[in-house]
């Protein structure tokens, strides 16, 4: 049994996702079981799997550590950040910085002086060097080829011809869809957002000069290209379909960790298993799912 902070790497495109765990030999395996099954929290790192099987991923350990969760927090935010492996980033699978962190939080002074104290006297092996080393000459390729398709805006990311919106929220990534102008984009992010309760401070911040007509045309569809089809298989917050048991899962997120709620027959049965968890953790400021009647 291993503690530290591990990789799974896809080395067609070098893309990776890093990750903690006390036990890296066990979390490894139960990772392998939910891609092979279909079923994994993180859909970048599923649908890379399927596109490019089993056998074009490869998995290791990176650096062995000490059973302190502070200093493996911050070993995997410093491991996420050396590799690029951020997904809104575009360099990897990874839907958060590390740390059991939100969506895209930048580390403030205080952690990056933990860091540096945590790092000092380290030194990774042999084999973590290579690696290391033929990662850097990777990602300084991709990111001279992405230099061009990043946006100021949050949830936005330059396409071939056009702007793509997306957000992620309880570890699901939904797409918006498709706009002609990376502004449209923001807006969509704006309003998705809204509706899923973001903080205001994780919105993109829109010019005066668009606040008035760029929301109602996007509201209105006008100004989207295509919309991609959902990977949500529910309506209701915190629920899903589990293909392979054909029930209806429940899960919510606290504090960066996933409860699963358990499984039920009838979509609007987790929907109100979540809605019960909500209630319990957040009280009234929590999200409930509006219930259906049944036809």
């Amino acid at each position: 049994m291993t503690c530290g902070i591990y990789c799974i790497e896809n080395v067609v495109n070098g893309k990776k996702y890093i990750g903690q765990s006390k036990d890296v030999e066990k979390r490894i395996v139960g990772h392998l079981n939910e891609l092979r099954r279909d079923a994994h929290g993180n859909v970048y790192l599923q649908s890379s799997f399927n596109k490019y099987g089993e056998n074009s991923f490869r998995h290791y350990i990176i650096e062995e550590l000490v059973e302190n969760s502070e200093i493996m927090d911050l070993m995997e935010i410093y491991w996420i950040s050396y590799f690029n492996s951020f997904s809104l980033d575009g360099g990897g699978y990874n839907l958060t910085r590390g740390g059991h962190g939100t969506l895209d939080i930048r580390m403030s002074d205080e952690t990056k002086r933990k860091m540096a104290s945590a790092l000092t006297g380290r030194k990774p092996t042999e084999e973590s060097r290579k690696r290391m080393s033929v990662a850097q000459i990777k990602s300084n390729k991709n990111r001279a080829k992405r230099k061009n398709t990043s946006s100021e805006f949050i949830g936005v990311s330059k396409g071939k011809k056009n702007w793509i919106a997306y957000i992620c929220y309880e570890y699901n990534d939904m797409y918006i869809g498709v706009f002609a102008s990376e502004i449209e984009a923001a807006i969509a992010y704006n309003l998705v957002a809204e509706e899923l309760g973001v903080p205001d401070n994780k919105k993109n911040k829109i010019p005066d000069e668009f606040t008035e007509i760029l929301p109602q045309r996007v509201e209105n569809g006008h100004a989207l290209v295509r919309k991609r089809k959902s990977k949500c298989t529910s309506e209701y917050i915190g629920v899903y379909y589990q293909k392979d048991r054909k029930k209806w899962m429940a899960r919510i997120v606290e504090n960066g960790i996933t409860h699963y709620l358990g499984r039920f027959d009838k979509e609007t049965d987790a929907a109100l298993a979540y809605n019960q968890k909500a209630t319990e953790i957040y009280g009234e400021s929590a999200r409930i799912n509006i219930i259906k009647e049944e036809e």
